[in-house]
């Protein structure tokens, strides 16, 4: 890790973040995870289009007024979806914890890892980072109990409102109030993530948890300039290929192959946005415990 700076650590994570590597182990992991849920779903809906003159138009028209009175007949495979959604759900969360191990690999060394890396990396970090997943319940229940509380306050206040841009305005701040309380939530675990990276032999956890929440303390605007621009990166394009992909109708072999390329490459746009964001984050870790722990 070099001298901290905003930009210089910004744009550092994401360069070395563009590792192929990382992006087949995600590809194929969540590939895994997509079976479990998807393959059910797609013998249901094979049983209803197969038999369908008009799934081609159907298809190509992409009328959701039409395609939902299709879809009520899925309610016959209820049972079946709901058993195939929890197991993509209990999958989910097994592999999690070892391809956000697999992310912190990536983002620790000098130069990207190797395969059998990557994996033993996962391997090594799983018990931890299973235990900061089931902490995230924890930390993410707080804000979201933040949340519900500044809801009832507005609800409050909106019944006792003679004015309805004051309700409005109060519901705003509420929805408001919200979603920092669960973005700061994630800007802690992210950042714990991100001590795991410069300090893998010194503690827990909870520990760099904590080591995260007083970082965020000490350097707010650091912490959160970092963390939302590599973030608003990933997700601006990994929006940008996602609206590309819906716009594509997959009708003919060749087309097939261009909607699974962007669904695919949607999946790379966000491995690679972890990366970086853990890569960002380390820096401002690294800088931290320089200054603080040593």
């Amino acid at each position: 890790m070099t001298s901290f700076g905003i930009g210089r650590a910004i744009g550092e994570s994401l360069g070395f973040a563009a590792q192929w590597r990382v992006w087949l182990v995600w590809i194929i992991t969540l590939a895994i995870i997509a079976f479990f849920g998807v393959a059910p779903l797609q013998s249901s809906l094979a049983s209803l289009l197969d038999h369908t003159p008009d799934a081609t138009r159907l298809a190509q028209s992409f009328n959701m007024r039409e395609l939902g009175g299709l879809f009520s007949g899925l309610s016959v495979h209820g049972a079946a979806i709901s058993t195939a959604f929890l197991a993509s759900l209990i999958v989910t969360a097994l592999l999690s914890p070892w391809l956000t191990g697999v992310a912190i690999t990536a983002a620790r060394g000098q130069s990207a890892p190797r395969f059998v890396e990557l994996v033993q990396g996962g391997l090594s970090e799983y018990p931890r980072q299973l235990r900061l997943l089931l902490w995230g319940l924890v930390v993410y229940g707080l804000a979201f109990v933040v949340f519900g509380g500044i809801r009832h306050w507005a609800g409050e206040r909106a019944e006792h409102a003679v004015l309805e841009s004051v309700a409005e305005r109060g519901s705003l701040i509420a929805n408001l109030v919200g979603a920092i309380a669960v973005l700061l939530a994630h800007l802690s675990l992210e950042s714990a993530r991100a001590f795991l990276v410069v300090r893998p032999n010194d503690g827990g956890a909870l520990r760099a948890w904590w080591r995260a929440v007083k970082m965020i303390v000490r350097r707010p605007v650091a912490s959160v300039s970092v963390y939302l621009a590599v973030l608003l990166v990933g997700l601006l394009v990994a929006a940008i290929i996602a609206i590309v992909r819906v716009r594509v109708a997959p009708i003919g072999w060749s087309w097939v192959i261009v909607a699974a390329l962007l669904t695919q490459l949607t999946v790379l746009a966000l491995a690679w946005a972890r990366v970086a964001r853990l890569r960002a984050l380390a820096h401002l870790a690294h800088d931290e415990a320089i200054r603080r722990y040593r």
